[in-house]
């Protein structure tokens, strides 16, 4: 939003009636000289959403038993949220614990076993070496031992594999108890108390914690703007509720995918505010403001308040303490008819002072006079003010011809563009 910058002016009001309300004698419509800042900004759209959002689901089949929250409380982190039925888990547990124990007992008889082979094999070893045996029972002796051995590895793998499974049924057993991710606020819960929930499917969610303490703002940006913005450019917003509050952050991110909403090429752009007060919720839409330029602490006046020259100064027309009215000259710094959307009755005045990007055309072979414009007004006047009647206005119609009293063509005829043929001919 650009307005004015007067830099050189002296205290009083400036005149923004047209000269003709001044000649029919209404009164003139004055505003006084401000101080302030003037912005260019690009203005947008925008909704407020939570900076972080955890949907809370559930990892455990079975019917949800309880929910220990409402909507809006506020929750520390491990807080218990919601519980889901337990039998079954339960008893996955304890069927592990008890597979888990039986290993464990089978285990100690395999180590006995194991002892007494080892004593045979010895002791066949020593009847060998005294020829007190047969080579038959030695090899059976030593067969025995291996055979023991065998017994207690494949026990102690079996003892693992218990452990993982009850260390998984604990863990199960565990997910029927809901707790909190993230500290922060129950924005929404999603299912109700004695729904059963299925997880072999899909990851169901009960209910979502947001930390409301930072709130992301994502504005939808024209792409016939979005070029001018850039990772830290300095953005404001206000909200339908705020007032003249407003919050001020800058560009976090431009995201390259554009939306397309109604024909219109929108991109995504997001910034973070701080949310201390908790006056920002989510999905508030926002007017957004991305300051692309401005200036602080300047004076300020009305686009239709100037009349340009031709030199980059303008025009215009102070009050003094005696009630007159007098010419001043001043230069401005900046414009824009965002300006004139703030004063109603100049925003046809600003669009008529627009630079163009091309020169206006025409169809008549006539050239135009150096000194007439087709957005300014060609009348001149007398020193009293008046209106002589050789520069009354004519008729500026399109194509409309008119003679004079010596039968030579009037201005219109004469190829001076009429104001709403040199609107359709200007391209600004």
């Amino acid at each position: 939003m650009a307005t004015i910058a007067v830099l050189a002016v002296s205290a009083g009001g400036w005149w923004l009636a047209s000269r003709d309300a001044a000649d029919g004698g209404s009164p003139p419509l004055l505003a006084e000289v401000v101080r302030g800042d003037i912005e260019n900004a690009v203005s947008a759209g925008g909704t407020i959403k939570p900076s972080t959002i955890v949907e809370v689901g559930a990892q455990a089949s079975g019917q949800l038993e309880k929910v220990h929250v409402v909507v809006g409380q506020i929750v520390a982190e491990r807080d218990l949220l919601a519980e889901i039925d337990a039998t079954v888990q339960f008893n996955r547990v304890e069927q592990a614990r008890v597979q888990l124990r039986a290993a464990e007992a089978q285990r100690a008889a395999t180590e006995s076993s194991l002892t007494l082979a080892r004593a045979n094999a010895a002791r066949q070893e020593r009847l060998l070496a005294a020829e007190a045996t047969s080579q038959a029972e030695y090899d059976s002796a030593m067969n025995a031992l291996v055979s023991a051995r065998t017994q207690l590895v494949v026990l102690e793998s079996q003892i693992e594999q218990s452990r993982l499974s009850l260390a998984s049924d604990e863990a199960e057993l565990g997910y029927t108890s809901i707790y909190a991710p993230i500290s922060g606020t129950v924005v929404s819960i999603e299912r109700s108390e004695g729904e059963t929930l299925n997880v072999s499917q899909q990851t169901p969610t009960i209910l979502r914690v947001a930390d409301l303490s930072t709130m992301s703002v994502h504005a939808g940006v024209s792409e016939a703007d979005v070029g001018k913005l850039e990772i830290g450019t300095p953005v404001y917003f206000t909200t339908l509720g705020s007032g003249e509050r407003r919050w001020e952050g800058t560009v976090r991110q431009i995201s390259p995918t554009p939306e397309t909403q109604n024909n219109v090429v929108l991109y995504p752009v997001i910034f973070d505010v701080s949310n201390d007060d908790g006056a920002l919720l989510p999905d508030m839409t926002a007017q957004v403001f991305f300051v692309v330029s401005a200036v602080r602490d300047v004076l300020k006046i009305p686009v239709g308040a100037l009349r340009d020259t031709r030199d980059g100064t303008a025009d215009v027309r102070v009050i003094g303490g005696d009630g007159t009215a007098e010419e001043r000259t001043v230069r401005s710094v900046s414009r824009s008819c965002a300006t004139a959307r703030a004063w109603p009755t100049t925003r046809r005045s600003c669009c008529r002072r627009m630079r163009c990007s091309r020169p206006a055309t025409r169809t008549s072979t006539t050239s135009w006079p150096a000194s007439t414009r087709p957005w300014r007004s060609t009348r001149r006047r007398e020193a009293d003010g008046s209106i002589p009647r050789t520069s009354r206005p004519v008729s500026r119609r399109p194509g409309a011809s008119r003679k004079g009293r010596d039968g030579s063509p009037t201005s219109a005829a004469r190829g001076i563009m009429s104001m709403s043929d040199a609107a359709e001919r200007i391209r600004c």
